[in-house]
């Protein structure tokens, strides 16, 4: 192999395109960033609930989105799992807060 010839080699591997999971997109830059910052805000709510008292509820769900919000950035199947766990939990929670009343 000449010197020009390994040099070609080096600038092609430089310019070359990132494989599939290196690249980011906007099906899920947007859904992750939209996570993270709903997330942050329940989890600044729900930091101000707890101190003042209330359910640690929001608290919890706000970090588990935020943390779902950053999987689903990298593109990491997990972060969606998180989220549908979060949503499935959410239900039961709501049903002990308000009571069996009707």
């Amino acid at each position: 192999m000449t010197l020009s010839k390994a040099a070609e080699t080096s600038t092609e591997r430089d310019t070359a395109t990132p494989p599939e999971c290196e690249r980011r997109n906007i099906f899920t830059s947007v859904p992750g960033g939209v996570l993270v910052l709903f997330g942050t805000l329940l989890l600044i709510g729900g930091i101000w609930l707890a101190l003042v008292g209330g359910s640690l509820y929001y608290l919890l769900t706000g970090g588990a989105i935020v943390i779902s919000g950053v999987l689903v950035f990298r593109r990491n199947r997990l972060g969606a799992w998180l989220y549908a766990a979060i949503f499935a939990l959410t239900i039961p929670w709501a049903l002990w807060e308000t009571g069996p009343d009707p």
